[in-house]
């Protein structure tokens, strides 16, 4: 596949929430528009196995040909990239052990 392929393939995103919370010993994080959870035993952690998680669920929908019916389910809008787009992903404290990130998902479309 060349460059132009694949810029072609992954001009689309999707913003999903991840929350971050303390619970005891762990950090669990979840995607509250997806209803997917995981965990880990750090923040970056937790957030990189949500992160693998919703990238398993969004290969699934795609694999079986649902991804348009479950982003209507859930509200979820696809938006097309701008040509230049720096991803800034901001981690934002909303108390004492608990992080809300706002996270761009690069989708075929």
């Amino acid at each position: 596949m060349t460059a132009i392929e694949v810029k072609q393939k992954t001009n689309c995103f999707i913003m999903v929430t991840h929350r971050i919370i303390k619970e005891d010993d762990i950090f669990v994080a979840n995607c509250p528009e997806l209803g997917i959870s995981s965990q880990g035993d750090s923040i970056e952690e937790a957030n990189n196995n949500l992160k693998e998680a919703v990238s398993c669920y969004l290969d699934t929908t795609e694999d079986l040909g649902i991804r348009e019916e479950v982003f209507k389910q859930k509200n979820i809008i696809l938006h097309k990239f701008p040509e230049n787009t720096n991803n800034t992903i901001i981690n934002v404290p909303i108390s004492p052990g608990a992080f809300v990130t706002a996270n761009s998902i690069p989708i075929t479309c």
